[in-house]
């Protein structure tokens, strides 16, 4: 849909802040629509109706709140799927945000109301209610699309039936009439050749299960030849890849004389399983015995796959949605936090008679803060150029001793200002510990993962260096690692903490500021110069972040090998 002409429903009891959402929306979005409604009552009315695109909707409202008009909204089948961004003037309001979330909403603004922030949320609602409608008409197709195949299957069943019992009356007549015998077997040809044409698999077995007939679709389907199947036991009537109680049901429905259909997971003569939606059928002489049992069989294997290839985009396209907003919650937080010290005690510093120690207290603190705020931007930028493709590689000779020298002397007195020791290990004298990689990429690499250390740990001590090692394809390596005994990681969690804006600790409880792009950033650096990073943690022990680079090892010094 175009944004430009999105349709937007406004209910608000208040008319200034009616008329005022209505402005900013113009200014936004010239060609939008906006629909306004006074109370929740009314604005239920004008979504069942109007089915916007978007709704935005108060909290406190008297007669029904905010809550309760979104409640009513996801569960009714007209307005279930549109985005609800909730407007409240109570800010950082931990518990509003919760029920807003609890009642279904998917986004939040705070009045007074930003316009850069309520066009970023108009366009972020609009990519959900896009992905929404695609998944729900894609899931409408392949329903219909399945419905149809179970109709044409239903048909061919029981227009095989139809011809089975045909031919099982015809050959009772045969035993009396020559004329009726000859009758017969025509009808019998006309009857194989349309099951042995059909466009799905037809079985025939006795009364135990063994098959005596199967048509070439199943034979297509199998991958067996006729000759491997007649006579050998029919595995949609036993197969041990199936339940045994689903195995039992099964034979106990068709013994009884009733049709059983569903899905059967079966396996071709190459080993690979697929799936078929079956119908098994008694065949019934004229005494009332069951003496065959037909199985008509379509290969389904496409379709599930399709059906769990749309449930698996959609849960990652959901996924996404709420790391996207856990993202902006969180850059919003981490962006406000030092601005709030900058503004502030720039503030402070106007007030006349401040000593020097105060001033030069709040000087500090300013620096403090516009460092975070530049790494911040620096992270966004680096990730940005990664995400592009435009980040570059640059390979020199570099010194990996210098750099634990450097690298150091630069953290061991913040680590020491924890009551902490810092050490480091070398494996090389100086002459061997010369690598041709991006000097600056290894800083960042070894200097993320060392102040990640120093964040989460209170205690012990933190060791960082390198030694060398081959693979098993006997590749020269040579691994880094940085050791700490802070708090660790719980195992579930270790698979996720180099994805992008994750971290141990999310949501709005978490304890450690971060915009979760460090350890993203260093794995992409890592799988630039053609190495892999790992961990290895324990909750409450510590952590051991460990790369491999490639040890292109380039002798400078040729004579210090001879002393």
């Amino acid at each position: 849909m175009p944004i430009e002409n999105v349709k937007i429903l406004a209910i608000d009891d208040n008319r200034d802040n009616l008329t005022i959402i209505k402005a900013l929306i113009n200014e936004a979005f010239p060609k939008a629509q906006t629909i306004f409604a006074n109370d929740g009552f009314r604005g239920l009315e004008l979504a069942f109706e109007k089915e916007p695109d978007i709704i935005l909707l108060d909290i406190i409202m008297p007669g029904m709140d905010g809550y309760e008009v979104c409640k009513k909204l996801k569960v009714h089948p007209i307005t279930a799927d549109i985005p609800v961004v909730f407007i409240t003037a109570i800010k950082d309001d931990k518990q509003s945000r919760i029920k807003a979330l609890e009642a279904g909403g998917e986004g939040f603004l705070s009045k007074p109301v930003d316009i850069s922030e309520l066009t970023a949320q108009i366009r972020a609602m609009l990519k959900i209610r896009e992905a929404t409608i695609l998944k729900r008409g894609e899931k409408e197709r392949l329903e219909n699309l399945i419905d149809e195949r179970t109709r044409e299957l239903q048909k061919t069943h029981a227009e095989t039936l139809n011809l089975l019992k045909y031919f099982q009356a015809e050959n009772e007549k045969r035993k009396k009439s020559e004329a009726a015998l000859k009758e017969s077997e025509e009808k019998t040809r006309l009857f194989k050749r349309a099951v042995d044409s059909s466009s799905v698999g037809i079985i025939i077995t006795d009364i135990e299960g063994k098959i005596i007939y199967t048509n070439p679709f199943y034979l297509k389907i199998s991958g067996y030849r006729e000759s491997e199947l007649i006579g050998q036991l029919s595995t949609f009537l036993d197969a041990n890849f199936q339940p045994e109680t689903f195995n039992r049901k099964r034979w106990k429905n068709i013994l009884s004389g009733k049709d059983w259909s569903g899905e059967i997971k079966n396996i071709k003569k190459n080993g690979e399983s697929y799936w078929v939606k079956a119908v098994i059928s008694p065949i019934v002489n004229t005494a009332g015995e069951i003496t065959n049992f037909i199985v008509v069989s379509e290969d389904i294997t496409q379709k599930k796959q399709l059906l769990e290839d749309l449930i698996t985009a959609k849960e990652k396209a959901e996924e996404s949605d709420k790391l996207k907003t856990a993202f902006l919650a969180n850059m919003s937080h981490e962006i406000r936090t030092p601005m709030n010290g900058i503004l502030g005690f720039a503030e402070l510093l106007k007030e006349q008679d401040l000593t020097n120690e105060i001033q030069q207290k709040y000087i500090h603190i300013i620096e403090k803060s516009g460092a975070r705020m530049l790494n911040i931007i620096n992270n966004i930028v680096d990730i940005s150029k990664i995400e592009a493709g435009l980040m570059e590689i640059t390979l020199t000779d570099s010194d990996i001793n210098e750099q634990i020298d450097y690298i150091y002397n630069f953290f061991k007195p913040e680590v020491e200002a924890k009551g902490m020791q810092l050490y480091f290990k070398k494996h090389y004298a100086n002459h061997k510990a010369i690598i041709k990689t991006d000097q600056e990429k290894l800083y960042a690499i070894f200097t993320n993962l060392v102040k990640n250390a120093i964040k989460y740990s209170y205690r012990g001590y933190i060791e960082f260096g390198y030694y060398p090692e081959q693979n098993k394809q006997g590749r020269d390596l040579m691994i880094f690692y940085v050791k700490d005994t802070g708090i660790g990681i719980h195992k579930d969690k270790t698979s996720i903490i180099f994805d992008r804006f994750r971290q141990v600790s999310e949501g709005k409880n978490r304890h450690y500021e971060g915009a979760g792009l460090g350890l993203s950033i260093t794995k992409s650096y890592v799988e630039m110069l053609g190495g892999k990073i790992w961990v290895e943690s324990e909750e409450g022990v510590g952590s051991r972040f460990c790369f491999s680079l490639p040890y292109n090892h380039t002798n400078l010094h040729p004579k210090a090998d001879k002393k």
